[in-house]
């Protein structure tokens, strides 16, 4: 379970290059911007106990709610993202990850993930449906 509260009239910016370090940013969304309430639960599963080895599931569910926009200065770097009142949204990830765990290709991870967002028009991100899989191998030198 997670919570988090954004106070401020301008989203939680990011720190570094391309990365932000909040509990509730997950694939699709940060859930980080102005006045956002949000909550998060979610499950994962190492189905090692239940005999597969290498096989992990998970499951979240993020839902923001209370984005109030409206007061982002004219001259913002933000004021082009059209920040509302009661902007709300939610996103729901599931994911499978299976790393082999011996022979010819022992640690050869493949992870599939299907991602959902859906919003109203003030939270500023589009509704989007992705599935994603990813392939990831180790190299020894």
């Amino acid at each position: 379970m997670g919570y988090q509260k954004v106070n401020s009239d301008t989203p939680f910016d990011y720190v570094t290059r391309g990365a932000i370090w909040l509990g509730n940013a997950v694939q699709l969304s940060d859930f980080n911007v102005p006045h956002e309430k949000s909550w998060q639960a979610r499950y994962d599963l190492d189905m090692a106990i239940m005999g597969i080895q290498g096989l992990s599931l998970s499951a979240a569910y993020v839902k923001g709610t209370g984005i109030d926009g409206s007061k982002i200065e004219k001259n913002s770097a933000y004021n082009w993202l059209g920040f509302g009142r009661g902007g709300k949204h939610w996103e729901r990830d599931l994911t499978a990850k299976y790393t082999i765990p011996s022979g010819f290709a022992k640690d050869l991870t493949i992870l599939i993930r299907h991602d959902v967002h859906r919003g109203n028009k003030a939270q500023a991100e589009l509704d989007t449906n992705q599935i994603r899989i990813a392939m990831e191998y180790p190299l020894s030198w």
